[in-house]
């Protein structure tokens, strides 16, 4: 913390620093994690099963035969027309260069229902369709609500669990929230109306979701079964979101998120209980700002026998992510999880993942990923299906999904493996015939390894060589960065 006239400044890792001075013991190696998953191997043991499903911007105006081929920004609508050249009409499930139709979700979830019979979904948002242009606040509320019915049409008569949370699109203008003035959010009211009446959430847990996004829960599954030592935590990642313009209005703490989170996590210390984090931007991606994600980080880090993994989505591609201890970087503390979009957009296979959760422990211990594949479903449209795609340890050939596991045997080998680095970057589109890989030549595969390895925005930049405040490369990242990485506050 720095003075300077009427307001004091609050670096970020200051905050780190004083939050980690009180690290209990046990934690102080940073292997908390690794040792839980070195602790179940050869064991067979009770697990739970969750469908995540993210991103799914349904388009409401995709028409069968409109232009999928158009020069819009956003194709297969009435507007595009309608050509007679069979190539260019969209096709009843869905298109590479469009969002998607609602049939396809509704077979989606008629196949997690069918097929893979989970405990629990967790959807993390993003659910208006790309044309941000034109569309209404209306219109984006009515698409989380409409998606909203959908899984409660197909679910509700289920012993499923399902945790929400929104993402950037499901605001207008999309991308942006105002965190200054809690319980001023016309879309956090509505889609907490939604979510109570589903049952999806509390009283309680609403009157918290509703001042400015975020919540957390008991696990508490719909057949009765109690976990209560473990809670779900729900957080709204627009307070880090670096386009979020309006965070700028909410210059220490924006929604005062980082304040509750550390005292859930301390609440949980003491009662010696569990946690796993549900949001829609990943924390530690470099679309996450840094004051934000780096007092996140330490969080993790001082936590991190409580927090046990992440579930994130936003970015289309399906990833994996590590995160570093403050003080030793070369130590894997904690990682993430990005589910691929259940959208089209942009030349992506539609996908959900499937985890399969240790029951004790809450870590997971096998990701697999089913998929829409569209170029088959073009060829043939009366046998379209959602089916299996793979699932990470085979495909990978790792060890376990721990951090150490998956930044020595993904991260490092993606470096250093041209044909590794290819599989991981097709698989990054669901395996998509828009993105086929031929090479991954040396930057494309520093990038992947910093995807993979970097926790927080400046330290991708600094893993690709570049300055913390990248201006050349990515000038709107840069500004936001700058104008935010200290937090200000007022003097009383």
């Amino acid at each position: 913390m720095c003075k300077q006239g009427n307001y004091k400044y609050y670096h970020a890792e200051a905050y780190a620093n004083e939050i980690l001075k009180d690290k209990p013991e046990p934690i102080k190696n940073n292997d908390y994690l690794n040792n839980l998953y070195a602790s179940l191997q050869g064991q067979k043991r009770k697990t739970l099963k969750i469908a995540h499903i993210s991103d799914p911007h349904i388009d409401y105006r995709y028409t069968v035969g409109a232009d999928q081929k158009c020069n819009n920004y956003l194709c297969c609508q009435p507007d595009d027309g309608f050509p007679s050249e069979l190539d260019r009409q969209a096709k009843p499930w869905g298109s590479y260069l469009c969002d998607l139709p609602p049939q396809t979700f509704k077979l989606m979830l008629e196949y997690i229902k069918n097929e893979i019979k989970p405990d629990i979904i967790v959807w993390t948002g993003d659910n208006a369709a790309h044309q941000i242009w034109s569309n209404t606040p209306q219109e984006v509320i009515d698409s989380t609500n409409n998606i909203t019915k959908m899984i409660r049409d197909e679910f509700d008569q289920t012993q499923v669990t399902v945790l929400p949370i929104n993402g950037n699109h499901d605001y207008w203008p999309a991308n942006n929230q105002d965190l200054s003035t809690a319980n001023s959010s016309i879309f956090l009211e509505e889609f907490s109306k939604s979510w109570k009446d589903a049952g999806w959430l509390t009283d309680e847990e609403i009157a918290v979701f509703t001042q400015q996004g975020y919540y957390s829960k008991p696990l508490t599954l719909k057949d009765g079964r109690h976990f209560n030592q473990t809670r779900v935590i729900a957080i709204n990642t627009m307070s880090c979101y670096f386009y979020n313009f309006l965070v700028l209005k909410s210059r220490y703490d924006p929604g005062e998120q980082i304040e509750w989170l550390e005292a859930e996590l301390k609440e949980l210390e003491a009662l010696n209980g569990q946690a796993f984090i549900i949001g829609h931007v990943p924390p530690m991606h470099y679309e996450c700002m840094h004051g934000w994600s780096y007092r996140f980080k330490a969080l993790m880090d001082r936590y991190q026998h409580i927090v046990r993994f992440g579930m994130y989505g936003h970015q289309h591609h399906e990833m994996i992510q590590t995160y570093t201890s403050v003080r030793n970087p070369n130590q894997r503390i904690g990682m993430g999880f990005l589910a691929g979009s259940a959208t089209t957009y942009y030349k992506m296979n539609p996908s959900f993942n499937e985890i399969e959760m240790n029951e004790e422990f809450m870590i997971p211990l096998n990701i697999k990923t089913h998929f829409f594949n569209i170029s088959a479903a073009e060829q043939d449209q009366n046998n379209a299906k959602w089916s299996y795609l793979h699932d990470y340890l085979e495909t990978f050939n790792l060890t376990d999904l721990s951090p150490d596991a998956i930044f020595s045997e993904i991260a490092v080998k993606v470096r250093q493996d041209e044909e590794l680095a290819k599989k991981y970057k097709w698989n990054k589109s669901k395996q998509s015939s828009a993105k086929t890989i031929n090479t991954c030549n040396d930057y494309c595969r520093q990038t992947l390894f910093c995807e993979l390895s970097a926790g927080e925005i400046f330290e991708f930049n600094q893993c690709m060589g570049n300055p913390d405040f990248d201006f050349v490369n990515d000038f709107a990242n840069g500004v936001t960065n700058f104008l935010t990485s200290e937090w200000v506050k007022r003097k009383d």
